[in-house]
């Protein structure tokens, strides 16, 4: 992901999951969280920022209102390995242009998923 948003022209700063604060999202165009980040640690720490948040961290889900609060239930795991996830709406915003079945791991790895809140938060 560093990478990425390097290549993008985007200045990334990296702060540990120990040491992160709200404070942290000033002045930032977005804030990422990287699925190697302890949930227990980060919990809602960057859940009322003024930017947007990328979660890669699925048991952060229900911590930053993104879910409701049950493993398995709400987010989680799947239970088989994969490597493509299916575009069911390809006119959806998200879908990125993309339909049906899309490769997005070379390797064959658990995806996370969640069920979105019935009412989504937006930044204002």
């Amino acid at each position: 992901m560093q990478n990425r948003l390097l290549s993008q022209g985007y200045l990334v700063t990296m702060i540990s999951d120990d040491n992160v604060t709200p404070g942290d999202a000033n002045g930032m165009a977005l804030v990422y969280i990287s699925a190697t980040a302890d949930s227990n640690i980060v919990n809602t720490t960057m859940r009322n920022v003024a930017v947007a948040v990328m979660v890669s961290e699925s048991n952060l889900y229900d911590d930053m209102g993104m879910t409701g609060p049950t493993v398995n239930v709400d987010y989680g795991y799947t239970d088989s390995l994969q490597t493509a996830v299916n575009i069911i709406l390809p006119a959806h915003p998200l879908a990125g242009g993309f339909s049906g079945p899309v490769t997005v791991y070379t390797a064959q790895n658990q995806m996370r998923w969640a069920t979105p809140m019935a009412t989504p938060r937006w930044l204002d």
